[in-house]
């Protein structure tokens, strides 16, 4: 198999927190500082003042370059980012570990396409055949519709596996993510839980978003990131 393109998409619909601009870039630089480097990586064009105009980039290039099939890991950037994935994979089944059910809509004034209410976005257009979501919380989506979708892990067909660095607990690591929330879980668990995915008969995509390298002074965030990386990719590059 060949190994996969990593797409790197330096979008923050937040600015330099919420997965920060710099977050891809820096989690590549700090993978070839440790003798890991890619050669098989392509820049999305983003357009930091549309979180829209970025989705439909990630879309195209996707669109163009795979059609509706996976293997492909992109890094933001926000959570936002997620929407183009799944716009170049529609119908697919979304595997999400997050902190948050991103399904807010209009609250707190999200009248436009964002970090919080992209699963809206999503599911709102009839792009995903099922949900299956790990918080760690015990929580569950706000809308209906969402709630409508949550199934198992399918056995066969398109899934893309989507994970925001704020599941994990905050207590442990506080550098993980500008939007921290009580609970979570271990880099072990969140290890097993993705190793735990059955890839058999399964065509997967995958993205990490809202490191903040600005936050991680040591590069503690950036050790556990890649860490996670290196479980996603095992999903795509076995």
């Amino acid at each position: 198999m060949s190994k996969p393109t990593w797409y790197l998409a330096s979008f923050s619909s937040v600015g330099g927190s919420g997965g920060g601009r710099q977050a891809p870039h820096s989690l590549l630089a700090y993978r070839n500082g440790n003798g890991v480097f890619h050669s098989r990586v392509a820049e999305v064009p983003v357009d930091h003042d549309s979180a829209r105009n970025t989705s439909d980039n990630i879309r195209d290039v996707l669109k163009e370059r795979h059609g509706d099939k996976g293997g492909y890991l992109v890094l933001g950037g926000d959570h936002s980012i997620t929407t183009g994935i799944i716009e170049a994979r529609e119908g697919c089944h979304l595997v999400l570990f997050d902190a948050h059910s991103d399904d807010y809509g209009e609250m707190f004034n999200r009248r436009t396409l964002d970090h919080g209410n992209w699963v809206n976005e999503v599911v709102g257009k009839n792009l995903l055949s099922g949900v299956t979501w790990f918080n760690y919380r015990d929580k569950k989506f706000d809308t209906q519709a969402c709630k409508d979708l949550v199934k198992d892990i399918p056995k066969e067909g398109k899934v893309h596996v989507s994970v925001d660095i704020d599941v994990l607990d905050p207590h442990l690591f506080n550098w993980a993510t500008s939007f921290p929330e009580q609970g979570g879980c271990t880099v072990d668990k969140l290890l097993e839980d993705i190793a735990s995915i059955n890839i058999e008969n399964l065509d997967i995509s995958l993205d990490f978003v809202e490191y903040d390298p600005t936050k991680d002074p040591n590069n503690g965030g950036a050790y556990v990131s890649s860490l996670i990386i290196d479980e996603l990719l095992e999903l795509i590059d076995a």
